[in-house]
């Protein structure tokens, strides 16, 4: 059948005679942009993303993707409103004075145009579907092409006419609307209004509801960032409420969830960029606080809370502590031999303060007066430091017994040593499935009497390795979120403390048991190496290399769309990490014809499928289904109404 649309010739009975004129090509701006639109200029064959204001001309066409629309502004002021998923050649411009022939071709999507009055009768305008021919003598009309060329259009005001070659011209007045079949067959029916629904506050599968209920259909979903629950219609066009012609598209605009806002690490910066980077990620500056630090510079961030890498709320607080440089500093009086009186004196004048006071057997000063005194004189300290000293005390005539040091730490084992008048000897290290640092065995053993000053040793215990038991939060092997890593650090013995852990190069102090801490990784992308180690102090160092989950936030690609023969597409999707898991088409899955993997290393980098689709010959859906699935989860979807039927300007 040979059965061809010219939609839209304009054509009014206004003005005498005919002006003589050069005749000349006539231009169309871009007057307004919304979304993603393309066009295709005469003899190029590639498409070129749309500027706002440039001039179409003749021989042009322009596309507009999913959730995109632009307006089209001719040089009478007439204006054509090109809606979305829409494909529309120009192919006729030509002004001769006064008078004007316009001439477009939709092949696919909807249009609505108001058109201004011709200033001469052999002035006109065409537009062009598959399937019919449309005039009207008014000014403002709408005009929709199915994925398989069907037409429908209607007068919202003014009249005209509608032309098939099977029926030819069939008048449509003001108020109606004609609806062409693919064999040219018209039908002409009143345009039946309806109010639109108030949509806002719904659901949106209510709103779909609500819309159909009301005879109209849902037009363009568009999502906003809200604090709305998901997925809640925020607004609506047209607004409730007005009277408009069932099957006219309603838009909405649906919340999407506010995604979570990842803390910034600040350790190491200075505080106004601190301040700055979190006011940068939406965040709030919250409390500072301030404390001295013998490395870290001054005014330099040293902690946070929350931690780096934590996903909170846009506006929270960040909390962190700044350095304020080097202590200030104190120098040790020299107190041997000073009363504990005057010694109090002497500490508080140098900004010092006394500490504990203990006792050592000595005769080489006299008794009550201080013997010996940690640290040492002339020592620089932070100020405010506590200071010991040891009063000397008679030494008894028959000698000292060797105090029971057994199961002490070193320090305590080291005072009590001092204070029984004897001198610490050597000290041995043994592994041992005990408290690290306790004394495990003495020489001399204790009770034994000895003389003035003699030496003990010891032998001490020392930590064994601890255990690294881990497990993430997820237990696949493709992720599209970052999964956590769950740390348990068994000790061989509860009192061991504290714990130093390094997780992928970050230090953690745990001071007691039981150790389990929680690590997320803020960047990662693929197979990452997590490397975790941990001790006790003074122990052996346990290690572990994680690896962790892929993780993967990419959706698959679809690198090209193409007709392979008739009834048959060919279909090339790629991902990069995780691979293809599956294609369905129509809701069904379909297998591979082949497949490339590219792998660097050892890790695959990208895979790369080919898939053919064959299109049923009953097939009648005005769009092909196609989803393309990652082994993470992630998807893509897309749906194919156009790209087989309609052919390039060079295959009219």
């Amino acid at each position: 059948m040979k059965s061809f649309l010219t939609i839209l010739g304009v054509l009014l009975l206004f003005g005498e005679g005919l002006w003589a004129a050069e005749k000349k090509e006539g231009k169309v701006v871009i007057s307004y942009l919304e979304g993603e639109v393309e066009v295709l200029k005469k003899q190029e064959k590639e498409w070129k993303k749309a500027k706002l204001y440039a001039e179409l001309s003749t021989g042009d066409r322009i596309r507009t993707m999913i959730s995109a629309k632009c307006d089209l502004k001719l040089s009478d002021g007439s204006l054509i409103n090109i809606k979305e998923s829409s494909i529309m050649d120009i192919t006729q411009l030509l002004e001769e004075g006064a008078k004007t022939n316009s001439s477009f071709k939709l092949w696919i999507g909807e249009i609505k145009a108001r058109i201004q009055r011709l200033k001469t009768k052999d002035s006109s305008m065409n537009f062009h579907t598959p399937t019919a021919v449309m005039g009207l003598r008014g000014t403002t009309v709408w005009l929709t092409v199915d994925w398989r060329g069907g037409t429908r259009c209607g007068f919202t005001e003014g009249h005209g006419y509608v032309w098939t070659e099977k029926k030819g011209e069939v008048a449509v007045g003001e108020g109606k609307e004609a609806e062409v079949s693919l064999e040219g067959d018209i039908t002409v029916k009143d345009i039946v209004n309806t109010t639109v629904p108030n949509l806002v506050g719904m659901q949106l599968n209510e709103a779909r509801s609500a819309v159909a209920a009301s005879g109209l259909v849902v037009g363009q979903i568009r999502a906003e960032e809200s604090t709305r629950p998901q997925d809640e219609v925020l607004s609506q066009d047209p607004v409730a409420g007005i009277k408009i012609a069932k099957q006219t598209g309603v838009n909405i605009v649906v919340a999407i969830s506010i995604p979570p806002i990842v803390v910034p690490d600040l350790i190491g910066i200075t505080r106004s960029a601190a301040e700055a980077k979190i006011l940068e990620e939406n965040l709030a500056v919250g409390s500072i606080f301030k404390d001295y630090d013998e490395i870290i510079p001054i005014n330099v961030v040293m902690k946070q809370n929350p931690q780096p890498g934590i996903e909170v709320k846009e506006g929270t607080n960040v909390d962190f502590l700044i350095s304020k440089g080097p202590y200030p500093k104190s120098i040790v009086p020299d107190l041997i031999g000073k009363t504990i009186a005057e010694a109090t004196a002497l500490l508080e004048a140098a900004n010092l303060k006394l500490g504990e006071v203990l006792d050592l057997k000595t005769d080489k000063v006299a008794e009550g007066r201080i013997a010996d005194q940690q640290p040492n004189p002339g020592t620089v300290v932070k100020e405010k430091s506590y200071v010991k000293v040891w009063k000397a005390v008679p030494i008894p005539v028959e000698g000292v017994k060797v105090p029971d040091l057994i199961g002490m730490d070193i320090e305590q084992a080291r005072a009590k040593i001092k204070a029984g008048g004897l001198r610490l000897g050597e000290i041995t290290e043994k592994a041992a499935d005990e408290k690290g640092g306790t004394v495990w065995k003495q020489d001399p053993a204790a009770g034994t009497e000895v003389a003035l000053e003699s030496v003990v040793n010891l032998t001490v215990t020392k930590p064994g390795k601890p255990v690294i038991h881990y497990q993430f939060s997820t237990a696949e092997r493709f992720v599209k979120e970052i999964p956590s890593l769950n740390l348990h650090i068994t000790p061989n013995n509860a009192n061991w403390a504290p714990l130093s852990l390094n997780i992928a190069g970050r230090e953690i102090k745990l001071s007691a048991p039981p150790y389990f801490t929680t690590y997320r990784p803020t960047a990662v992308v693929g197979d990452n190496i997590i490397r975790v180690s941990a001790k006790f102090e003074g122990g052996e160092e346990a290690i572990e290399k994680i690896t962790m989950p892929c993780y993967d936030p990419i959706p698959p690609t679809i690198v090209s769309l193409s007709r392979a023969g008739k009834g048959i597409m060919k279909l090339t999707v790629k991902d990069k990490e995780s691979g293809i898991k599956q294609v369905r088409v129509a809701k069904k899955i379909i297998a591979p014809i082949s497949t490339t993997t590219e792998e660097r290393a050892g890790i695959s980098v990208y895979t790369e499928a080919v898939y053919e689709i064959t299109i049923p010959s009953n097939f009648s859906s005005p769009t092909i289904e196609i989803e393309i699935l990652d082994n993470a989860g992630n998807k893509r979807e897309r749906n194919v109404d156009d790209a087989f039927t309609i052919p390039r300007p060079d295959n009219k």
